[in-house]
């Protein structure tokens, strides 16, 4: 996980939306809850790819949690963040895995936590509802595993957001036009590349298909052939 193309579009987002104080985000994977830091949760829409077998997922329940303190005498902010893992169910063996999340869908999650920020610490209400993950795949395997999800391994549904709104609903909001423009001013470019879900199955298909047939003609059709021969 690159912790800095998330700091890169956090400071952004703090510049653009006019925060006047110094606000800091950090990764914490040693994520625990303490008395004073509010908690503030979405969910996005990501890829994962096993180390293993190389098999990949997608899943629209990539769990995110922030912790947010602001010490008001020096005007600072502090948020630790964690995003939640998931792990292969083909592997016996398999290792939780960090999730490939789009440039679209980063700047998304930093948006809303902002705006969070404006409305909880800052007293504006902006009147701006919090953008939704973008859903690049329509075809999911199946419901939320959740026995291999870390988030719900750990039951982070216990840490329950400082607001009781939801920003999860997988509809396409209205983006901004300075969200769409985002990746241009970014000092980065880490976005994942996606192949279209009936695409890769056509390849997979067609590689079954040679498959099959080298297998009949080395069991079949070349027997017969050397026979001729003799």
């Amino acid at each position: 996980m690159n912790e800095s193309n998330w700091k890169s579009a956090f400071n952004v987002e703090i510049e653009d939306q006019g925060i006047p104080d110094l606000w800091t985000l950090t990764m914490d994977e040693a994520f625990q809850n303490q008395q004073g830091w509010l908690v503030y949760n979405q969910k996005t829409f990501a890829r994962f790819c096993c180390s293993h077998c190389t098999r990949w997922w997608d899943s629209a329940q990539v769990r995110i949690i922030f912790l947010i303190k602001k010490d008001r005498g020096f005007k600072q902010g502090k948020i630790r963040m964690k995003i939640f893992r998931q792990k292969c169910k083909r592997c016996l063996w398999a290792v939780l895995e960090d999730p490939n999340i789009t440039d679209t869908n980063i700047y998304r999650v930093i948006f809303n936590l902002v705006n969070k920020i404006q409305q909880k610490f800052y007293s504006r209400n902006l009147g701006i509802e919090d953008l939704n993950p973008e859903v690049y795949n329509d075809y999911l395997d199946g419901p939320h595993d959740k026995a291999r999800c870390e988030a719900c391994i750990l039951n982070v549904c216990q840490f329950q957001n400082f607001e009781n709104q939801s920003s999860n609903s997988l509809r396409q909001p209205v983006v901004p036009q300075r969200a769409r423009d985002y990746s241009s001013f970014l000092d980065y470019s880490s976005t994942v590349q996606h192949t279209p879900y009936r695409q890769q199955q056509e390849e997979q298909t067609n590689i079954r298909a040679i498959i099959i047939f080298i297998v009949i003609f080395f069991i079949f059709i070349l027997p017969i052939l050397v026979k001729e021969k003799r």
